[in-house]
């Protein structure tokens, strides 16, 4: 089973009046960033994109890139990292003909969510901010994509993985199958794991298991409920198959994870 585990590694908000410059490589990175005001320009993959007011870009930090501004500029930023980041960038990358840049007039989904995810780290707790800066992110990246799909398909692929995502998040203490996805979003189940997998690189099952065990992780930091208890409570019966699964998805047992971080 994949993992979808994210880690946010830097946000913020920037602002520059002169010459600035930056150029990096080698980083165990993704970024997305949006422009409000002002211009840049970014060189990735031997090619140089200028990003101005209203665009966005979206990059693999591993390879070199470098951005270079002049005068003033206002722009709002995330580096992250998951297992799957790579499946959205890439798809991301070929579907809007080999550029890593978006054009979206503010305000948009991108500048939205990275001021959620600026006032959940300095407003939430630990805990809320780890869980829920992963759905954010998950819920951005999936977005960035959507919005370069190809125009015959996006609207079922938007629905479709909308409705189920959230539906997941929702009802994730329920017990849940394949065929109850199916029925929420009235196409067949097959389709339905085809159009999830190629957005998100997981299973809808596979999503539904890191839902669980990331509000797991939560319960185990802020409550004194059992290991027992809070399988219950994510909808899973068994605690053994839950431990094997915690087990997994963390490489250590509810229990260790418990008293690492309490």
């Amino acid at each position: 089973m994949h993992s979808l585990a994210i880690c946010i590694q830097e946000l913020g908000e920037f602002c520059f009046q002169n010459l600035f410059l930056t150029e990096r490589e080698g980083l165990d990175s993704y970024q997305i960033a949006y422009m409000f005001e002002g211009e840049l320009s970014l060189q990735y993959r031997d090619k140089e994109h200028v990003i101005d007011a209203g665009k966005a870009f979206f990059i693999d930090c591993r390879e070199h890139y470098r951005l270079d501004g002049k005068g003033y500029a206002h722009s709002l930023f995330v580096h992250f990292d998951c297992d799957k980041a790579s499946h959205y960038f890439e798809r991301f990358y070929a579907l809007n003909n080999n550029s890593p840049v978006l054009s979206i007039p503010a305000p948009c989904f991108i500048d939205k969510s990275i001021m959620q995810l600026l006032t959940l780290f300095k407003e939430g707790t630990t805990a809320e901010a780890s869980y829920r800066g992963g759905e954010i992110i998950i819920s951005l990246m999936t977005q960035v994509l959507m919005a370069v799909f190809p125009k015959n398909d996006n609207e079922m692929f938007s629905e479709c993985v909308k409705n189920t995502l959230h539906y997941l998040r929702m009802n994730y203490n329920q017990k849940i199958t394949l065929n109850d996805l199916a029925n929420e979003t009235h196409i067949s189940k097959f389709h339905l794991s085809r159009l999830f997998r190629r957005a998100l690189g997981v299973s809808p099952i596979e999503y539904l298991m890191s839902i669980r065990v990331n509000k797991a992780k939560e319960l185990l930091r802020q409550t004194t409920y059992t290991v027992s208890q809070i399988s219950e409570k994510i909808g899973l019966e068994n605690t053994s198959y839950f431990i094997k699964l915690f087990r997994r998805h963390e490489k250590m047992s509810p229990g260790e994870y418990r008293r690492k971080w309490c």
